[in-house]
């Protein structure tokens, strides 16, 4: 399922999360780590450029995962320190099948966890 469901009132004895558990009566086990990476076709970074900083976001296409803890704001860590930007999708999807999809078909760029690319 790709949303958020409300165990004890759906009634699942057992979920997989990738985010951090706000407050909750829940019982949580971390199992591992996973990474947030920029994602574009090849033909897509052709056609528009390689972004260089995170700054660069601002003339690109980007497709948004809704359920992304940081909503249009994304983080990224740099030589520097951290670095946020608030992006300006051109679509915005809850499934990153569909984000992924659409950065294939050379259409922009999307930020999505490593194993899902």
């Amino acid at each position: 399922v790709d949303r958020i469901v409300d165990l004890v009132d759906e009634g699942y004895d057992l979920a997989v999360r990738i985010a951090r558990l706000p407050t909750s009566s829940l019982v949580s086990r971390k199992l591992t780590v996973t990474r947030l990476v920029l994602c574009a076709s090849p033909e897509y970074l052709r056609r528009h450029g390689t972004p260089a900083h995170p700054d660069d976001m601002e003339r690109h296409t980007v497709f948004s995962y809704t359920l992304l803890a940081s909503g249009d704001t994304w983080n990224f860590e740099g030589p520097q320190g951290p670095v946020s930007i608030k992006v300006t999708p051109r679509m915005r999807s809850n499934s990153g099948d569909t984000c992924c999809a659409a950065a294939l078909q050379h259409q922009g760029i999307v930020l999505q966890p490593s194993f899902m690319v």
